[in-house]
C-alpha cells in the first residue's frame, strides 16, 4: 500500500473507531412515545398547562438515572446518564401522554397559561435504573392538579412503579435500556393521566369527581410481566398453566417458581419474588 493511501486509510479507521467509542460513552437518549392506545381519553376537548416538573432527588447531576454494574454492549462507564435532565424527560413524557389522551397541552412556567382548564405541577422523587445481574428500576412522582381559573387543588398524589428483570442471555443494549425505562415511566404516569382525564370530563359536565385513591390500584397483589423470544411460549407458575407469552399475571405477594416452555428449546425456570404493588418483568431468551 502506498504511503499516502495507507495514511488516508489509517486516519479514516481511527476516526471511525473514535466515533464508535464516543457513541458508547455518550448519554442515553430516551425518545419517549406512548406504546399503546391511551386507556383514558377525553370525550370533550380540554386544555392543560404542565409546569415543568422539578427534581428533588439527592443528586447534583440531574441527568443521572442510575448505575451500570454489568456490561452493556454499546455503552461504557458505570453511570447511566441521560441526554437531558430527568425532570425534562418526565415533563416531555407527560406532554406526550396527555396529548394522546386528547388534551391541548401547553408546557411552560407557572402562571403563564391563563386560559388552561387544568394546571399540572409536580416533582420527581425517584428515578433510578441500576443495571446488574438483575436490573432494578424505581420511579416515583409527586403530582398536583389544580383548577386553572380558581387555583383550587383538585387532586394530589404520589404515583410510581418499581420492578426488576433479567436482561436475557444477550445482555443489555442502549435500546433495551431505553425501552425498559420508557415502559416503567409509562406505568408511573398512568394514574396521573387517569385523574386528569376524569377531572376534565367532570369540569366539562359541570360536576365534581372524587379522586380514586392511589393505593386502590395496587392493593393486595403484585404483577409479573413475561415476554419471550420467540414469543407464544407456555407460561406456568408452579404447576399452573397461565397462557402464552407475552403475558401479565397478578399474584399475591410471595416467592413463585415460573417455568416457560417452548417446543424445541430448553425449559427456562426462574424464582420470582412478588411484592405488593410492584411490577416485575421477566424477559426470556431461549437457548436450543
Amino acid at each position: 500500500m502506498k504511503p499516502d493511501i495507507e495514511k488516508f486509510f489509517t486516519s479514516w479507521v481511527t476516526l471511525f473507531a473514535l466515533l464508535i467509542l464516543a457513541g458508547c460513552a455518550g448519554p442515553l437518549a430516551l425518545d419517549y412515545k406512548p406504546s399503546r392506545e391511551p386507556p383514558f381519553k377525553l370525550k370533550r376537548p380540554a386544555t392543560l398547562h404542565i409546569v415543568p416538573f422539578t427534581d428533588s432527588r439527592e443528586t447534583d447531576d440531574k441527568a443521572l438515572a442510575g448505575t451500570i454494574n454489568e456490561p452493556v454492549s454499546d455503552m461504557t462507564g458505570t453511570r447511566l446518564i441521560l441526554a437531558e435532565d430527568v425532570s425534562a424527560v418526565v415533563t416531555d413524557a407527560l406532554r406526550e401522554e396527555f396529548s394522546a389522551a386528547g388534551f391541548t397541552v401547553w408546557v411552560g412556567p407557572e402562571g403563564e397559561a391563563k386560559d388552561a382548564a387544568l394546571v399540572l405541577t409536580g416533582e420527581v422523587k425517584k428515578f433510578w435504573l441500576h443495571i446488574g445481574t438483575r436490573d432494578e428500576v424505581e420511579i416515583e412522582l409527586s403530582s398536583k392538579i389544580t383548577d386553572g381559573k380558581t387555583g383550587k387543588v383538585l387532586w394530589t398524589g404520589v404515583t410510581g412503579e418499581k420492578g426488576d428483570r433479567f436482561a436475557g442471555v444477550t445482555g443489555n443494549t442502549r435500546k433495551k435500556i431505553s425501552e425498559y425505562l420508557s415502559k416503567t415511566l409509562e406505568k408511573a404516569l398512568e394514574k396521573i393521566v387517569e385523574e386528569g382525564t376524569k377531572i376534565a370530563e367532570a369540569q366539562a359536565a359541570g360536576t365534581t369527581v372524587a379522586p380514586t385513591p392511589v393505593e386502590a390500584l395496587t392493593e393486595g397483589t403484585g404483577t409479573i410481566v413475561i415476554t419471550t423470544d420467540p414469543p407464544r411460549s407456555k407460561v406456568y407458575v408452579g404447576d399452573v398453566y397461565y397462557g402464552l407469552s407475552p403475558i401479565s399475571i397478578d399474584l399475591k405477594p410471595g416467592i413463585y417458581e415460573v417455568h416457560v416452555k417452548l417446543k424445541g428449546f430448553k425449559t427456562v425456570s426462574e424464582k420470582v419474588a412478588i411484592r405488593k404493588g410492584v411490577t416485575v418483568e421477566l424477559e426470556v431468551e431461549f437457548e436450543e
